[in-house]
């Protein structure tokens, strides 16, 4: 009699089961939410997965800034990089306010004889041109206005030249321009001040020693390329770059990269470099206030030893190669004090 029962009661239920899920299919497909304990957050975060070259964080570019790269190694194969921010303004300052114009000059002389009257113009220029086919007679009234008219224009000459950082020598045939070394370090010298302090703080992380940082400030300078500025038409450079573009440029001759080298030692050592100039070459010459060795070139100039330096390419301080030694015991050569 039980065994009946169980099989009614059994039947009822699966009954009531298949009215629901034939009339009421959503109570069957509803999830049955199961209540999780709350596990304990871990106290080490997770390390997180390396991201790809492509996606690491990039230079940061600065407005009106040129960026630069620069790499190079020390003397013990030490390799330094980093990213060097140049102001748009200081090369283009470099660039217009260095040289000189020949239609500039030219128009400073025109300009300085429009400022006589009619009765000295026709001989001045013939005395300037040499053009002796006029046949002008001068009398003495007339040579005395023209000489001071000479010496007026060899002052704004000379004006002109040192706002333009040109040296003037004076020789028989006649005046000769030049570079203006040292006029050129001191202008120069702020602009390449944070590019000193920057390897100044390399040089203070390893903790090299005086001789140690000249010869970082050597190899970064050496590591240069070596280019010849080349010439631009109607306008004078002397195949010379300044400083801040030779940093610019990432490159330079002999005479750009040495005054680039005393340009930045001038923020460490005022008063110690010297360019020594020999045919078709140039070397920088340091202050002797180190340690000699016996592979050390030491040449004296005005009662004082100087350390020499090949800027252009890669020696160790105070090494010369024999082809230039011969160069500087033979000479001829000349040297330019830097600030």
């Amino acid at each position: 009699m039980k065994f009946f029962k169980f099989i009614l009661y059994a039947l009822v239920i699966l009954f009531f089961l298949y009215i629901l899920l034939v009339y009421f299919p959503e109570f069957a497909s509803k999830p049955i939410e199961i209540p999780l304990k709350k596990t304990k957050k871990p106290d080490i975060e997770p390390v997180p997965q390396e991201q790809p070259e492509h996606a690491k964080k990039q230079p940061m570019k600065l407005s009106g800034h040129k960026m630069v790269s620069y790499r190079f190694a020390d003397e013990n194969s030490r390799r330094y990089e980093f990213i060097y921010y140049i102001p748009q303004s200081q090369i283009n300052d470099s660039q217009k306010n260095f040289g000189y114009s020949r239609r500039e000059i030219y128009e400073l002389l025109s300009q300085h004889i429009r400022q006589y009257n009619e009765k000295y113009k026709e001989g001045f220029h013939a005395h300037l041109n040499q053009n002796l086919s006029l046949r002008v007679t001068y009398d003495k009234e007339f040579l005395d206005v023209y000489n001071t008219f000479m010496r007026e224009h060899e002052q704004k000459i000379l004006d002109y030249c040192r706002k333009r950082y040109i040296h003037v020598t004076f020789k028989k045939g006649g005046r000769v321009l030049s570079v203006d070394f040292p006029a050129v370090q001191l202008w120069q010298s702020e602009y390449v001040r944070p590019l000193y302090q920057k390897l100044r703080r390399m040089a203070d992380e390893f903790q090299l020693d005086s001789r140690q940082f000249t010869i970082l400030l050597a190899k970064f300078v050496q590591y240069l390329r070596y280019k010849i500025p080349p010439p631009l038409p109607d306008f004078e450079n002397f195949g010379f770059w300044p400083p801040v573009i030779c940093l610019s440029e990432k490159a330079g001759d002999c005479d750009s990269k040495s005054t680039l080298f005393a340009t930045i030692y001038y923020h460490y050592r005022k008063n110690s470099c010297i360019l020594i100039r020999t045919e078709n070459h140039a070397f920088i010459g340091i202050k002797s206030q180190h340690k000699i060795y016996p592979r050390d070139n030491i040449m004296r100039f005005g009662g004082m030893d100087y350390f020499l330096i090949e800027t252009t390419s890669l020696h160790n301080l105070g090494y010369i190669p024999s082809a230039l030694r011969s160069r500087l015991k033979n000479g001829p050569l000349d040297y330019v004090v830097f600030h």
